[in-house]
């Protein structure tokens, strides 16, 4: 058996203007302005391992000599999940890799939107073609995940509330929507009125 590398993975924000309600006052009484927006917000998205530290640390020669043959590797390639590469990329398609995939900082709030679980999982197969450019076939890896990495996940055509509206249309799209029937009234609950138009009927 081949020995086995676990990754741990977590999340941080930094801010701009990560302050609390307490500052310093001057001596004449005068204090800076505070903002009232937290500022531009920076995720890191990063893992480590007892083996190889924090982030996979490298020196600069071998991280360039490790991302060239990964994108040779990656050259013409998809994405496993060809779904969330393509909520993250806009394709399917692998491109280079420019830095060293184990940390990812990530500007969110603005353009980028926010951090999902889409982008975890393009991260992930990133750090694995990464891990196979240096060693091979010579380890097996576990990737361990903070919960918060399965943000706005879902299965693949399942019924988002959110995205749902009272009338016909809406995000979801006729090729999410299906016909259910409803066999008994138990499943109501106690507060179902049969016979008023309001709620929806069995059969």
């Amino acid at each position: 058996r081949k020995p086995i590398i676990i990754f741990g993975q977590d999340e941080s924000v930094f801010n701009q203007y990560s302050f609390n309600g307490k500052q310093w006052v001057g001596s004449d009484g005068k204090r800076a302005i505070l903002p009232k927006s937290n500022g531009m917000g920076l995720m890191i998205s990063a893992f480590q391992s007892r083996e190889f530290g924090f982030g996979y640390d490298l020196t600069s020669d071998k991280l360039e000599e490790a991302l060239k043959k990964a994108n040779e590797n990656r050259k013409g390639q998809d994405y496993e999940d060809k779904r969330a590469a393509t909520k993250v990329h806009g394709t399917a398609k692998k491109s280079k890799l420019k830095s060293n995939p184990f940390i990812v900082e990530f500007e969110f709030g603005s353009m980028n939107g926010y951090w999902t679980g889409s982008h975890m999982i393009c991260q992930t197969e990133d750090c694995i073609d990464f891990l196979r450019a240096i060693h091979g076939d010579a380890y097996d890896f576990k990737f361990l995940y903070d919960h918060s990495s399965g943000h706005v996940l879902g299965r693949q055509g399942g019924l988002v509330a959110k995205d749902m509206n009272k009338g016909w249309g809406g995000k979801q799209g006729s090729e999410n929507m299906r016909d259910s029937t409803i066999e008994s009234n138990d499943w109501f609950g106690p507060f179902w009125v049969e016979g008023d138009s309001r709620y929806v009927q069995t059969g």
